[in-house]
């Protein structure tokens, strides 16, 4: 059974508290933004003193800068006042191009090309996450870095540090400039964290997104991988009512419980709740959703029931029929 991994520092008061932050700077931006028109307009009319101004209150929005402001606050932060900049701007743009301010017009599209560019080249891998996406392949470039946060090893949870899990991975060195190809594939019940080539990364559980990445040669493409396989149906409740050969193996995909009847051990009948079942045969931990395999077995004439991890199964007679449990590799 895989340890329970411990829970990452991500709470509610915590998410409100960043998207506060980032509105503040927006507010910020706005009003900076605002100042500067109307400077400009109170201005001469001359091209030269017209950019003048404007010069001045752009300073802020050069991509070093914002980066510079934002160490330490993440992919989601930086992504988040990247888009609230670029909202700021294109209203500014939409301004200056209805009054005519060509010289600041030709400022602000520099600035805003600038911007669009780098947040086209780092889109993180969570905000592509979506069912059409799954399988599919974005290609990066990156600087290897050994400061970020990464969870799991080879396949990594989609709100990784990508720059990271690249030296994780072997694709780059730190301080190594290069392509990688990240392909997203489905959330997996978890992760295990390993330390390789300088770094740690950590263990985790359920978590909706991953990716895998690998080293390219080339510009960026975006290639389709197969298709990823489909996610085996909800369980039923027990395989009492399920129609099927002695022998025939079903998949499913089970939330553990530790409430609920079950006969046996290891061998259980088939009207044992599967996911208690699954608890007691030490598949999954309680409240934990993985996909189960359930291979039906014949009657026998006893079933003799124990206590395993807080699960207690009875003792039973005769029963028709019967089942045992695996675990289906993701």
């Amino acid at each position: 059974m895989k340890p329970t991994a411990r829970p990452r520092f991500r709470t509610p008061w915590l998410t409100l508290l960043i998207g506060l932050v980032g509105l503040g700077s927006a507010v910020v931006v706005v009003h900076r933004l605002a100042a500067v028109e109307n400077e400009s307009a109170a201005a001469t009319e001359s091209g030269a003193e017209l950019a003048q101004p404007f010069n001045r209150g752009i300073e802020g929005f050069d991509e070093s800068t914002i980066e510079s402001k934002l160490d330490g606050g993440g992919a989601r932060r930086r992504n988040d006042l990247r888009q609230r900049c670029l909202a700021a701007l294109r209203e500014l743009k939409l301004s200056c191009e209805a009054h005519g301010d060509q010289q600041i017009l030709q400022a602000i599209s520099e600035c805003l090309r600038r911007l669009e560019l780098l947040a086209e080249q780092e889109r993180p891998p969570y905000l592509l996450r979506s069912p059409e996406n799954l399988g599919r392949s974005f290609d990066y470039v990156v600087t290897g870095a050994a400061g970020g946060t990464v969870w799991g090893s080879d396949i990594y949870t989609d709100d990784s540090d990508l720059a990271t899990a690249a030296v994780h991975a072997g694709a780059l060195k730190v301080g190594e400039m290069g392509a990688v190809r990240v392909t997203l594939l489905p959330g997996r019940h978890s992760y295990r964290g390993s330390t390789r080539n300088g770094v740690v990364s950590l263990d985790y559980a359920n978590w909706q997104g991953s990716y895998v990445l690998e080293r390219i040669d080339g510009g960026a493409t975006i290639a389709v991988a197969p298709a990823p396989a489909v996610k085996p149906p909800l369980a039923p409740p027990s395989m009492s009512g399920v129609i099927g050969e002695i022998g025939q193996s079903f998949e499913y995909t089970v939330i553990g419980a530790a409430e609920g009847y079950v006969w046996g051990c290891d061998v259980y009948t088939d009207d044992s709740q599967l996911s208690t079942a699954a608890v007691h045969a030490g598949l999954l931990e309680p409240g934990e959703t993985g996909a189960i395999r359930v291979t039906l077995l014949p009657g026998r004439s006893s079933y003799e029931g124990t206590q395993r991890r807080g699960v207690a199964s009875l003792d039973y007679g005769p029963w028709a029929r019967s089942y045992v449990l695996d675990e289906v590799a993701p």
